[in-house]
């Protein structure tokens, strides 16, 4: 079988994993034969053939890296980078001179020295008078070795004609890609003790005209004291307690909705059922790692889980890579997807956290939604800064979800916000403060 029979019959190999050390995958070189009959009689000890050597040239659209290096910027300081100086190696320092003969063309070319990188054919300049000459190098090894005269023009004169050696290409430019570590803002907070005691961040708005906004990172210690978990009896009753308390109870009961993503998933604390089908409850475990990068700033100055790159995403734990599942949940009880609060298996022994069950990466949600983000909640509209709901006639409904859900099935059609039937007597009027009822959501 020829060596190229899987390439030319584009028969491809799956990789199964990255494998180790540095792998080098390239194409067979481009070559060109010239193939017809030697009009003399006899090749005995002599080369008649033609040597064609195919020339490239056009834009440069990507590299390859073979080793990334390192100490582009100071680790001391986080993301002050400095740019490489990235030139292309073509081939330099070739030095040729002329021989032109009386009647004005050039006869022969002489290589003072032949260079060094020359990786295809450069482009041979005659200055001077004359005209017309058309010069061929000829490179072995990088190196110029010598000048192949295809047309020696006309007009050229001795004492004024030069030969300039172009190597081919020009005005390409760079910018390296130079790697960059992102703050985990969550894990600063926590390792600097500067936690407020219900878990709250003061941050920029995302509009101007809100200055500072005060939100969370995670499900906050006193936010869980506020909604409930439930469970059911053993008469079929659903019953509740504070969510916070499976976390020193053994008997654990299912997490509620702490949240809505801006896909339309629900969020829920950090108990689930262990089986996505239903039954017994526990604390739902992310499969996101503390798994530090080899080129990564020192410990000492960042200690671990500082950076967003620190953790990675090994799926050993009950959620996906967007830190959600597939499961029935008490209001869901047919399943739908969900994106699950995580906390560490023990309380911390000392720190802001002293006595509670630490927030795990990523917290909330992972890196990237599980659907795609629904458009309106990205819409300046979409908030109270160009809506009055206190003249909008909108209630809060606040009676059991499965019962909104229910009423939601028989509307015909319905927007982010839910304008309730007279049936549904229990009511609360809007307020735009909301600070005692934002569900702080990620993302």
């Amino acid at each position: 079988m020829p060596s190229d029979y899987n390439y030319i019959n584009r028969r491809f190999v799956d990789f199964t994993d990255g494998g180790t050390g540095i792998h080098n995958i390239s194409y067979r070189p481009i070559t060109v034969s010239l193939e017809a009959p030697i009009g003399i009689t006899t090749t005995s000890g002599q080369d008649f053939f033609a040597k064609i050597e195919p020339v490239f040239t056009g834009d440069i659209t990507s590299i390859s890296l073979k080793n990334p290096g390192n100490g582009y910027g100071d680790e001391n300081i986080i993301n002050y980078n400095r740019q490489p100086n990235i030139t292309l190696s073509s081939g330099s320092g070739a030095q040729l001179s002329p021989i032109v003969s009386s009647a004005g063309i050039i006869i022969g070319i002489i290589v003072n020295f032949g260079g060094s990188g020359y990786n295809s054919p450069p482009e041979i300049r005659t200055i001077g008078a004359g005209d017309g000459a058309i010069l061929t190098p000829i490179i072995e090894n990088g190196v110029i070795t010598e000048v192949r005269i295809i047309d020696g023009g006309f007009g050229y004169r001795q004492v004024d004609t030069v030969i300039q050696v172009v190597p081919t290409g020009s005005g390409a430019q760079f910018r390296a890609n130079i790697t960059s570590w992102s703050v985990n803002y969550i894990e600063k907070i926590i390792q600097s003790e500067k936690l407020n005691p219900d878990d709250g961040i003061i941050t920029s708005a995302l509009s101007v005209e809100k200055g500072l906004q005060y939100v969370h990172g995670y499900a906050g210690r006193e936010f869980r004291r506020k909604v409930l978990a439930t469970s059911i009896d053993i008469d079929g009753n659903t019953i509740y307690r504070d969510d916070i308390e499976n976390d020193t109870n053994s008997v654990l009961y299912h997490s509620p909705i702490i949240g809505w993503a801006y896909d339309g998933h629900p969020i829920y604390g950090p108990y689930g059922y262990a089986d996505k089908e239903g039954g017994a409850v526990k604390r739902l475990q992310t499969s996101y790692s503390l798994q530090l990068k080899a080129n990564r700033p020192g410990t000492a100055q960042f200690p671990a889980g500082i950076f967003l790159e620190d953790y990675s995403y090994v799926g050993d734990g009950d959620l996906d890579i967007h830190n959600g599942r597939y499961c029935k949940t008490p209001e869901f009880p047919d399943g739908i997807y969900a994106y699950f609060a995580t906390i560490n298996s023990t309380p911390e022994s000392s720190g802001p956290l002293n006595g509670y069950k630490k927030p795990l990466f990523p917290y909330i949600i992972g890196d990237s939604y599980k659907s795609k983000p629904i458009t309106y909640n990205f819409e300046r509209l979409s908030n109270t800064l160009f809506y009055n709901i206190n003249e909008s006639g909108w209630v809060r409904y606040t009676g059991h979800l499965v019962s909104l859900i229910t009423t939601l099935s028989i509307l015909d059609s319905y927007n982010p916000m839910i304008s309730l039937r007279d049936s549904l007597k229990l009511r609360l009027p809007v307020q735009e403060n909301w600070a005692d009822w934002i569900l702080c959501l990620l993302r």
